[in-house]
């Protein structure tokens, strides 16, 4: 499961990713969209490299496909774990 993200991702999505799951495996009840753009930008500083890619939308949606995170579709649309296993192993894993 840990070696899928550097098969999947290119160095700089492949640590979004890793820090998207590490944060999000530690909150009991999900994470916003604004954590995960906090995280982008304590990765990548300067807000113009940001603004030349899609990155953050492409590491969360390939995350949700792969099946690591869901995304409530009420309340305050946080996003999660989709299994409790992948969520115990990246805690494990990060810890």
């Amino acid at each position: 499961m840990y070696d899928r993200l550097t098969e999947t991702f290119p160095a700089s999505a492949c640590q979004l990713a890793r820090e998207i799951l590490k944060s999000t495996c530690r909150s009991p009840k999900g994470l916003s969209r604004e954590h995960f753009e906090r995280i982008q930008t304590r990765l990548v500083p300067e807000p113009n490299l940001r603004a030349l890619t899609d990155e953050l939308d492409h590491v969360l949606d390939t995350l949700k496909h792969d099946g690591y995170l869901l995304q409530q579709t009420r309340g305050k649309q946080l996003t999660g774990f989709a299994s409790n296993i992948l969520r115990d192993f990246w805690l494990r894993k990060t810890s």
